[in-house]
């Protein structure tokens, strides 16, 4: 009798596993959703304010009722329903940045410019591998420098971004370029820096001395990219930044005035 049931055992546990299989990254899957999903919620959890007209406020958005990755400013991969990008750009929010966004592991590019997010920016970031993009200018955040120290230079990497913007009329947004580091990165690229220049500012009025002019322009692309290095510590000092822009406006009077 236990010869013949035997097999029938085998065979129930074979369907059992069988059965169960398929199960299995379903599970793991639907625990890194839940990852993610409490990683935007503690997100949220930190923002006092936003305004009303906002899709981010919108009934049913940002709500556990709907899937995260239907979320205003969420973006997930197709297959794995993990998300890969958060714009928040120009939505008017305020308060802090969560550390527990670093729970974000598939994350790629985080974009949260044009806010009045203020306090530190939580090291925990460090920990997102796969960031390539992260766009935070135009807030009141400090930055962690070297060895946990705090930088308050993200103010100097905004101006920064702003000279390279006015003197390329190009934006971090343009199909070209992704981001503000990659605008910068572009830039740094470029053989002759002189081609992306606004042909507006190169042209010849009034007498200008072209040469002179790049020359100016080379001053400002140098003091723009010194100003928006990625890492606080390397950026310049207000007070080096002020007397930059001093030098260059005095070699622009002082070219007005002999006429040239």
């Amino acid at each position: 009798m236990l010869l013949i049931e035997m097999p029938s055992i085998l065979l129930l546990l074979l369907l059992a596993f069988l059965l169960v299989q398929p199960c299995i990254p379903h599970m793991s899957q639907s625990s890194n959703n839940f990852t993610d999903q409490s990683a935007l919620i503690a997100f949220k959890s930190k923002i006092t304010f936003a305004p009303n007209d906002t899709a981010f406020t919108a009934a049913g958005n940002w709500s556990t009722t709907t899937n995260f990755c239907e979320w205003f400013g969420v973006s997930c991969s197709r297959r794995r329903q993990r998300v890969t990008a958060l714009n928040l750009s120009y939505v008017g929010l305020q308060g802090t940045i969560s550390p527990r966004i670093a729970n974000l592991s598939f994350l790629v590019s985080l974009h949260l410019s044009n806010n009045s997010f203020y306090g530190f920016l939580p090291h925990e970031i460090s920990r997102l591998h796969r960031l390539r993009v992260l766009i935070l200018s135009f807030n009141l955040l400090e930055e962690y420098g070297f060895e946990g120290r705090v930088s308050t230079k993200s103010d100097i990497y905004s101006y920064g971004i702003i000279l390279l913007e006015m003197i390329t009329r190009k934006k971090p947004t343009d199909d070209m370029i992704v981001g503000e580091l990659a605008m910068r990165q572009w830039i740094l690229s470029l053989p002759y820096k002189m081609e992306v220049v606004d042909d507006g500012l190169l042209r010849i009025e009034d007498g200008r001395d072209v040469t002179f002019m790049q020359t100016i322009l080379s001053s400002i692309f140098e003091l723009g990219l010194r100003c928006s290095e990625e890492l606080p510590d390397q950026r310049l000092d207000i007070k080096d930044v002020v007397a930059k822009v001093n030098k260059i406006k005095l070699a622009l009077l002082g070219n007005r005035n002999r006429g040239i």
